[in-house]
C-alpha cells in the first residue's frame, strides 16, 4: 500500500473506531451491569457512550468533510494530504458549529446559550479528531515497520514520519 492510499483510507478510521466502541460498550453493558461495573469500565464505557452517541452530532458533518477531503486528496502527494487532513478536527469543529446554528435556530432562532453550546460541541469535536489522528500515527507507525506501507523517497518518508 502507498503512503497516499493509507492516507485516504485514514478517513474512515472513525467510522472503524465508532463500530469497535459501540460494540465494546454494548458488550461490556451486559458483562458487567452498571451497579457491578470496575471503575476502569465505567471510565472506558463512558468514553464509548459519548463516542458512540457522539456519531448524532458528528456523523453528518464528518461524512461532508471526508467526502470532502477524500474526492480533493485523489491527486495530491502524500505530504500536502498530511498537511491539510492535520487541520481536519478544526475543520469538523466548524461543521458541527454549522450544524448545531442550522438544527437549534431553525425553529426559534438562535438561543441564549448557544456560543456555550458551540464551545462544547468544538472541544469535543476537536478531543476526538485528535485523538483519532494520533491513533492513525501509531497505525501508520506499526504498518511501516512491518512493512505493509511502500517506502517512498527520502523527501517525502522523513517529512511522514511525523504523520
Amino acid at each position: 500500500m502507498k503512503t497516499q492510499t493509507f492516507v485516504r483510507l485514514s478517513l474512515l478510521f472513525p467510522y472503524a473506531l465508532w463500530v469497535v466502541l459501540a460494540s465494546f460498550m454494548v458488550v461490556m453493558s451486559k458483562i458487567f451491569p452498571a451497579s457491578e461495573s470496575l471503575p476502569i469500565f465505567s471510565a472506558l464505557l463512558t468514553i464509548s457512550f459519548i463516542y458512540a452517541f457522539g456519531i448524532l452530532v458528528w456523523g453528518i458533518p464528518y461524512s461532508i468533510l471526508a467526502l470532502g477531503l477524500w474526492i480533493w486528496s485523489a491527486k495530491k502527494d502524500a505530504n500536502t494530504m498530511k498537511k491539510v487532513f492535520i487541520f481536519s478536527p478544526l475543520m469538523l469543529a466548524i461543521l458541527v458549529a454549522i450544524e448545531a446554528l442550522f438544527i437549534l435556530g431553525r425553529d426559534h432562532g438562535v438561543p441564549s446559550d448557544f456560543g456555550e453550546a458551540v464551545l462544547a460541541l468544538g472541544g469535543l469535536s476537536i478531543l476526538f479528531g485528535y485523538g483519532t489522528i494520533g491513533m492513525v500515527a501509531g497505525l501508520y507507525k506499526l504498518l511501516r515497520m512491518g512493512n505493509f506501507i511502500e517506502q517512498e523517497d527520502e523527501t517525502t518518508s522523513t517529512q511522514l514520519e511525523t504523520f
